[in-house]
C-alpha cells in the first residue's frame, strides 16, 4: 500500500482550484473530471515536494459529499492509497476493524481503475485505489 493522495470537500471546484493556485498548486493535466456513478466533480493539484491534492465537489443533489460538507464545511476527508490487489486489501483492511462502505467501483479520474471507501473510527475515511 502506498500513499497517492488527500481528497479535500469543496462546494466550489474552480473557487477551490483558484485558492491552490495561488498557494502555486497546478491543475494537474489541466484536467477535470466528472463522475457520474460517484456523482462528484473533481480535479487533482500538484506542486513539487507536496503530496497530490484531490479536490472533490457534488455534482447533483445526491452527491456524498454533500452530505459531508453540510456536516463540516470544506475539509480535508480521505487519504488514498495505491494497492495491488483491491480484493486482498480490503480483506486485510476488514481484519483491522475496516467498515467498507462501497463495493469496488470503476473510476472515471484513474481511466476505470477500481476504488473502494472503507471507514475506521480511529482514522476516518481510507480510499483504495487499484
Amino acid at each position: 500500500m502506498s500513499f497517492h493522495h488527500i481528497g479535500i470537500a469543496t462546494y466550489d471546484l474552480s473557487n477551490a482550484i483558484r485558492v491552490y493556485q495561488k498557494l502555486d498548486f497546478k491543475l494537474k493535466d489541466n484536467e477535470l473530471f466528472v463522475d457520474l456513478i460517484q456523482n462528484v466533480q473533481l480535479g487533482f493539484m500538484e506542486k513539487k515536494d507536496n503530496p497530490l491534492i484531490e479536490l472533490v465537489a457534488p455534482y447533483g443533489l445526491d452527491s456524498p459529499i454533500s452530505k459531508i460538507l453540510k456536516n463540516t464545511g470544506s475539509t480535508p476527508y480521505h487519504t488514498c492509497y495505491q494497492v495491488v490487489n483491491i480484493e486482498l486489501s480490503i480483506k486485510d483492511l476488514r481484519k483491522q476493524h475496516f467498515i467498507q462502505l462501497i463495493n469496488p467501483t470503476p473510476a472515471v479520474a484513474f481511466n476505470g481503475r477500481l476504488i473502494c471507501f472503507l471507514y475506521h473510527k480511529t482514522i476516518g475515511l481510507l480510499e483504495l485505489l487499484q
